[in-house]
């Protein structure tokens, strides 16, 4: 048994590599193992309805060169995850996971609304921490709900750009949050989230640099490091 880590575990698109991204079962998986926070990308169908997906097509997770924006709920229920596990909508996850604290991302600025409008129907507004690579996502999350926790994701630095635009936290890229980095965003009152982080040498070089929240593809591991578990 080793000392146990100071972080919060966030267990990136659910299950990550351990069960299909971004499904029910990868979420559920998530929060069996231990993880603190479970995160998830958020599209649109054709027919407007928030579901789970990273990807702007589905090729890579579903085998069908088409974007998930060119067809309705209806088809896309006919398609399974990795031929595994059926795509799951955003309104599905907030009602069967009614305690799990997540980060929200948005993948698409026009779907804001909708995706706050979930959130308030669900009265989820405490547990979750709406994230993304625009800006102008988070701006228009915190016209709708200035309550409603925000974090901008980067790869190159947008620590002052944060700041400005009222966000919460910061989420670097791991390789680019380095403890000089996430010094001066915490002396902006931001807190440090790092993404994807595969390697245990590269989680306990997090921990050292000074990072708030860790997300990895591997749960298990990941919460087995915080435990202080090998």
């Amino acid at each position: 048994m080793k000392r146990s880590m100071k972080f919060t575990a966030v267990a990136h698109r659910g299950g990550g590599c351990e069960v299909a991204e971004n499904s029910l079962a990868g979420i559920m998986h998530g929060i069996e193992v231990g993880s603190d926070i479970v995160e998830f990308d958020i599209r649109s169908t054709k027919d407007g309805v928030l579901v789970l997906l990273h990807d702007e097509d589905l090729l890579r997770v579903a085998g069908i060169d088409r974007k998930l924006r060119a067809i309705t709920f209806d088809e896309l229920q006919k398609l399974k995850i990795f031929h595994k596990e059926p795509f799951v909508t955003f309104d599905e996850v907030l009602e069967q996971t009614k305690k799990m604290h997540c980060f929200v991302e948005i993948k698409e600025i026009e779907i804001v609304s909708k995706v706050m409008e979930t959130i308030a129907k669900f009265q989820a507004a405490n547990r979750c921490i709406v994230i993304s690579f625009f800006e102008e996502a988070l701006i228009e999350a915190k016209k709708i709900d200035p309550h409603i926790k925000t974090g901008l994701i980067y790869y190159r630095g947008k620590i002052e750009g944060a700041k400005k635009i009222g966000a919460d936290l910061v989420l670097p890229y791991y390789k680019i949050a380095t403890k000089k980095a996430n010094d001066f965003a915490h002396s902006l009152g931001l807190k440090v989230g790092v993404w994807s982080v595969n390697k245990k040498e590269d989680i306990e070089k997090m921990i050292a640099n000074g990072a708030d929240f860790i997300a990895s593809d591997y749960p298990t591991m990941l919460v087995g490091l915080k435990g202080g578990r090998d």
